[in-house]
């Protein structure tokens, strides 16, 4: 009960209150999942442009009164869905780098790795276009995980720039540039991914040989598993860099 009574006076029964608000939030958080996850299946069909909202409340199985209580428009849904998925890739792509303690090398490898993704996965780089990078190092774990990175290589002496912000804006602005590219036919393979990431480097004070070094190194042949209604996203079987 809501309301029980006390020497005959009404008090509010407040664990009662709070598992029906802990339990309304589960509800709110398991819908929103579900339509982030009926928009990817709709997205990765169809394309990002011809997806539909009538298509993406089909696909979820609801109205499109319930959908518009969670998202006033589709780009704020496209926006949450690009969110999420960055979060699901880079958090399964830091686990992938577990394997290594320097901060150099994981920057080197997480940035090759990313654009290669992208690149073989032609609706993530349509995510990115649509909305930007900004959002996704402003707003979630990318610029957490890429600043921790930055930072611990700065303070081991790997990197020699000034300014952590201004580090945190060449490297999206450079890895957005590239994606960017992706959308005007230049192909995000491993030979470009790689010369991308041996700039960035360069641009982050690391000296060429070193770079073009890191820049090298394989990336995880294994498919980044999401935790996304399933879905996996991969890179080419090629995933050494091509002899030179």
């Amino acid at each position: 009960m809501l309301v029980t009574f006390e020497n005959g006076r009404p008090t509010l029964n407040m664990t009662t209150i709070d598992h029906r608000v802990r339990v309304a939030a589960e509800k709110r958080e398991r819908m929103r999942a579900r339509l982030i996850e009926s928009a990817l299946r709709v997205f990765a069909q169809h394309g990002l442009e011809a997806a539909a909202i009538d298509l993406i409340v089909v696909e979820a199985g609801v109205s499109r009164g319930t959908l518009y209580n969670y998202y006033k428009t589709q780009d704020e849904l496209i926006r949450d869905v690009l969110q999420t998925v960055a979060t699901e890739v880079l958090t399964a792509l830091d686990h992938s780098l577990a394997d290594t303690s320097d901060p150099a090398r994981r920057v080197a490898r997480a940035i090759k790795t990313v654009l290669v993704v992208v690149g073989a996965n032609p609706v993530l780089a349509q995510f990115v276009r649509r909305i930007g990078i900004t959002s996704v190092m402003d707003d979630g774990v990318a610029g957490e995980l890429l600043a921790r990175d930055l930072s611990e290589g700065q303070d081991q002496g790997k990197f020699t720039f000034e300014r952590i912000d201004a580090a945190l804006a060449m490297v999206s602005g450079a890895v957005h540039g590239a994606i960017g590219a992706n959308g005007r036919g230049v192909a995000l393979d491993v030979a470009f991914a790689e010369a991308m990431t041996r700039q960035i480097l360069l641009g982050l004070g690391v000296n060429a040989r070193s770079a073009s070094a890191l820049a090298r190194q394989p990336m995880s042949a294994a498919p980044l598993q999401l935790g996304i209604g399933g879905l996996t996203l991969t890179a080419p079987r090629t995933v050494r860099s091509p002899r030179r």
